[in-house]
């Protein structure tokens, strides 16, 4: 009697049930289509390593970033998701899934930070108020932020300032 195969994903060495040996022909197919693995890790948000283990099934795919190798390499999600109609999109199909770019972080402004803080907790002492911590975290980046928009140290310092940004925070 013959041996029958198996159709276990994790007898076929696939790590992850959901992830069938079809679709990781599907996602090898799309990745072949990429200029290489580095342009599919940064298009997608992730690392090389990563991108080539989705192609061999031996990781768990994301499908943000499937969607954006997908919209890259002209891929339809249809047929990446399914099998079913064509590999690529039609000419006059959506364009693809962007992928936000990081954003660059500012430095902080340690000494009007501390400024800041210290004007709101001076505000909040002398006044006997108790601000939950996350309206207090709001409350201080806000009035940094415009600080350090308009270069002004002093806004930090201005109870009249805090004054209106806690009825503001009171209200919302």
């Amino acid at each position: 009697m013959a041996s029958e195969k198996s159709d276990d994903p994790r007898e076929l060495g696939w790590q992850h049930p959901s992830f069938t040996q079809e679709l990781g022909c599907r996602v090898q197919a799309m990745l072949d289509r990429m200029p290489s693995r580095k342009r599919a890790a940064e298009v997608s948000g992730k690392d090389a390593d990563t991108v080539t283990k989705w192609g061999k099934g031996q990781g768990l795919a994301q499908f943000l970033a499937l969607a954006a190798i997908a919209g890259e390499a002209g891929v339809s999600l249809d047929w990446l998701a399914t099998g079913s109609g064509e590999m690529l999109r039609s000419p006059a199909a959506a364009p693809p899934v962007p992928v936000p770019a990081p954003t660059a972080v500012e430095p902080i402004d340690e000494e009007l930070l501390e400024v800041t803080l210290q004007g709101v907790d001076e505000f909040i002492a002398e006044r006997g108020l108790v601000i939950p911590t996350d309206r207090r975290a709001a409350l201080v980046a806000t009035i940094y932020s415009l600080a350090a928009e308009d270069g002004a140290k002093d806004l930090a310092k201005k109870p009249s300032a805090i004054a209106k940004f806690i009825r503001l925070a009171a209200v919302g």
